[in-house]
């Protein structure tokens, strides 16, 4: 087909004209066959051209899928032609006209085609009957009834499937509108969330760093002997403040209200998280604490391992020494790294305490954080009470975890 053609027609015109399925060629060659056999039946009283016009209408039929204007006209010619023995081809290519021409640029040519060629097919129509070819009813019944309607039909159907596409498109819109107006909704509530933690555990773990920092100094000159108590109240509850912007930026980044400070804040603190320098400092921390436990490291040191790796080491160590603070803090326990090949594990483990202490309650939430951040490096977590009455969690990572998937949620444009 001509280049220039192509460009003309809309592209819906042309796509049922290509990937036809088998059922779907087998349909048509079985239209195109019942069409000329119904034309050759209808002029059969003609029978030099009844095997033309069958042979025509077999020709028409199929080629409507891929130019239904010219297949109509050929079928209202081919019409008169055969006073009116054609009309199911007419009537055929009528209706497929009358269905492609949905677009706005074809539809006026194609009711141009209509009011031209019929005017044409029923003055031949009419000029046979006056010779006797066909009634002046049956030129009527051909031009007037059979073909406009079928036409006529086939624009309502394809103005249907116009509306029902657009209504598709409409629903699909509507529907990441919403999708958009629940993200910025969510991201609404993050930066509402982080404004509330900053404005008032902020302030909190302020005042607790400025009032450690003044114990530390009176301890320096009056009790000695707390000073190092007081210090690690001062540096706790730095570190915890540190911590907490650091997750406030977390939280406001979603919204892209996160500022550069927090943002290096972040990566400082992290910078050698989950190293063997890292979880000695969080051995020590709980040490300086009252916990009985000791670091034992085999293999090689993580610095130069990949970041979310580190993180979940440090994550699961701290997780672990909090526990332990919680429910054993009177146990000898032991944090463990083993890095062999392209794995690493980590666990933290305490025997049974001597004598049951009161514990503080906990929900559990902290393991269950760990876990899923461990599964979603590709790791194995485990945690659970031990034979002799302890208890142990245990985290298995790969060095090359997969590659970090792409936040599922789009990012919203204020």
């Amino acid at each position: 087909m001509d280049e220039r053609w192509e460009r003309a027609v809309p592209q819906d015109v042309m796509t049922d004209a290509a990937g036809l399925s088998r059922r779907q060629v087998a349909a048509e060659v079985a239209l195109a066959v019942a069409v000329a056999a119904l034309v050759a039946a209808l002029a059969w009283s003609w029978p030099a051209g009844a095997v033309a016009a069958a042979a025509a209408a077999a020709v028409v039929v199929p080629a409507r899928r891929r130019w239904p204007l010219a297949a109509l006209g050929a079928s209202v010619i081919l019409l008169a032609m055969t006073q009116g023995a054609a009309f199911p081809a007419a009537v055929v290519t009528g209706f497929a006209a009358g269905r492609r021409v949905g677009s706005p640029r074809l539809r006026p040519v194609a009711l141009a085609m209509v009011v031209v060629l019929l005017p044409v097919a029923l003055f031949v129509l009419l000029f046979g009957a006056s010779t006797g070819g066909v009634s002046w009813e049956e030129a009527l019944l051909f031009g007037g009834v059979v073909l406009l309607p079928s036409f006529a039909v086939g624009m309502l159907a394809g103005q249907r499937r116009t509306l029902v596409e657009t209504l598709r498109e409409r629903n699909a819109y509507l529907e990441h509108a919403h999708h958009l107006a629940d993200v910025r909704a969510r991201l609404e509530e993050r930066a509402r969330i982080a404004g509330e933690m900053h404005d008032l555990l902020g302030h909190r773990l302020s005042l607790m760093s400025v009032y450690a920092g003044g114990l530390e100094l009176a301890c320096a000159k009056r009790a000695p002997e707390l000073g190092e108590r007081a210090e690690l109240i001062r540096v706790t509850s730095s570190q915890a403040l540190t911590e907490l912007r650091q997750i406030l930026g977390v939280l406001r980044s979603g919204s892209g209200s996160g500022s550069d400070s927090e943002t290096a804040d972040a990566e400082a603190l992290e910078e050698g998280a989950g190293t063997r320098a890292d979880l000695e400092r969080l051995v020590e921390s709980s040490r300086q604490a009252g916990i009985k436990v000791s670091l034992i490291w085999r293999g090689e040191d993580l610095t130069g391992a990949d970041a979310r790796v580190r993180r979940a080491m440090h994550r699961t160590a701290r997780e672990g020494l909090t526990n332990l603070l919680k429910h054993a803090a009177a146990a000898t326990s032991t944090v463990r790294v083993e890095r062999t090949g392209q794995q690493v594990r980590i666990s933290v483990a305490n025997e049974a305490e001597p004598q049951p202490a009161p514990r503080l309650a906990g929900t559990g939430s902290g393991l269950i954080g760990v876990e899923e951040r461990i599964r979603l490096l590709g790791g194995v977590f485990d945690a659970g009470p031990t034979p002799d009455g302890g208890f142990r969690i245990t985290a298995d990572l790969p060095l090359a975890p997969p590659a970090a998937e792409a936040d599922s949620t789009p990012a919203v444009t204020r």
